[in-house]
């Protein structure tokens, strides 16, 4: 898959100069004007490239999907306009006469001069930027949920919409992983169904990202911070956006999230910490279910294709986000019977590791299960 990517940029880049030459630098004001186009790190589905001209450097995002490439214009252009921190879109060309010479439809982005917290680690400062820049994102709000354009989305029926989609991905896990049936034990469904009632929006819906990740914020030098990638961005509960936040960017170390969550909310208008704690267990376990659910996924492909060390990275991220899962169940104050999540746990952990002992090249027990252990033998904290 990789090699691919390397292989379709380096024929795009081939395929660009001409096009750059006689289209894109007349579009930019600098017709005529030397020019350097090189890789960026490429995209998982898309093409990166950057053009140097005139002194300034852009972003080239080019495109083989006309949906994908017209769902990053409209959100760009939506974010933009109400003063979202994200980069700015310079030109668009979404013409099927490109695409039919070039292979991909063309996106011109401002450049941001700066690094992700992938590349250059957190520190109290970016962490408090990245909470504030988070919560001006969040504080864009409207009355419907989903896509951006105007006159789009619903005023009722988010967490509805929301719940349904966990419940299919736990029936996923229950029915396609062996020996994880207990997970569908009518206690958890029942108590996930009663914390979606829990947390019923109120004050409108925040603009938000979806796909929060280290590597989708950008810092400069003075540590401001900038929001990459907003394909995925939709109107949602705030909370989403959050808990990725607090899981990607922060890590497991309370003093970071400490740094972060206060930042966040002194940025944030009209919505307090008590309320997001008030929802914030459905959104938590919500999560790690769907962590979970795209790990197993993966674990199934790599099996059928016989990629050992693939599937032992997928197997211990399933085995982390199903015990945190059932952690963050039994934390609530409105958990099921402790018995309930203690037996589902051992019946987890068992068959987390029959799974283990199927993969080649897997031997004795990984910190993983011995963390899996510990909270099957836990309480409620």
């Amino acid at each position: 898959m990789k090699h691919d990517m390397v292989a379709r940029r380096e024929s795009v880049l081939r395929r660009l100069s001409g096009y750059v030459e006689s289209r894109l630098l007349p579009a930019l004001g600098v017709a005529g004007a030397p020019f350097r186009l090189s890789a960026a790190p490429e995209g998982t589905r898309s093409i990166v490239l950057f053009l140097d001209v005139g002194g300034r450097r852009y972003v080239l995002k080019c495109y083989e999907e006309i949906v994908r490439a017209t769902a990053t214009v409209l959100a760009t252009r939506h974010l933009v306009r109400r003063g979202a921190p994200v980069p700015k879109l310079v030109q668009a060309d979404l013409s099927p006469v490109t695409r039919l010479r070039l292979g991909v439809f063309v996106l011109v982005e401002e450049f941001v001069d700066g690094r992700n917290l992938y590349e250059i680690g957190r520190s109290p400062e970016r962490l408090a930027s990245a909470g504030r820049v988070l919560a001006r994102l969040h504080a864009i709000t409207r009355r419907r949920w989903g896509p951006l354009l105007p006159g789009m989305g619903r005023r009722a029926g988010y967490f509805d919409d929301i719940h349904a989609r966990l419940t299919r991905r736990l029936d996923d896990l229950v029915t396609e992983m062996e020996g994880f049936e207990a997970l569908g034990r009518t206690e958890i469904r029942d108590w996930l169904a009663a914390q979606r009632k829990s947390g019923l929006q109120r004050g409108g819906y925040s603009l938000s990202h979806l796909r929060v990740t280290q590597t989708n914020i950008l810092f400069t030098d003075d540590d401001e911070a900038r929001l990459i990638d907003v394909v995925t961005a939709r109107y949602a509960h705030h909370a989403v956006d959050l808990e990725r936040a607090l899981q990607r960017w922060c890590g497991r170390k309370e003093e970071r999230r400490e740094v972060f969550l206060a930042a966040y909310f002194d940025a944030l208008p009209n919505v307090t910490r008590a309320e997001w704690e008030e929802v914030r267990p459905y959104h938590r376990a919500s999560f790690h279910l769907t962590q979970a659910y795209r790990a197993a996924k993966e674990l199934r492909r790599f099996l059928e294709l016989g990629k050992p060390a693939k599937s032992r990275r997928r197997r211990r991220t399933l085995d982390r986000h199903v015990r945190r899962f059932l952690r963050t169940i039994a934390e609530a104050n409105d958990a099921p019977p402790a018995e309930v999540l203690a037996e589902t746990r051992r019946s987890v952990l068992d068959a987390a590791r029959a799974l283990r002992a199927k993969i080649p090249g897997t031997k004795g027990v990984g910190s993983g299960d011995a963390e899996g252990a510990g909270d099957a033998q836990g309480s409620k904290t």
